[in-house]
């Protein structure tokens, strides 16, 4: 384990955004834990269709 940067936590949860071609956020998706994320499926989903 190492030092947190910084103001960084070890209880901060990751964020995920996908953008489109013009940097416009089009899904957010907060983590509730470390190991939730956006699905493959999702993401593959939705650059198929930009």
């Amino acid at each position: 384990m190492h030092m947190m940067a910084g103001k960084e936590s070890i209880s901060t949860m990751p964020a995920e955004f996908l953008l489109d071609e013009n940097l416009i956020i089009r899904k957010v998706h907060y983590s509730n834990g470390l190991n939730d994320r956006m699905s493959l499926e999702l993401i593959m989903d939705f650059a198929s269709r930009q």
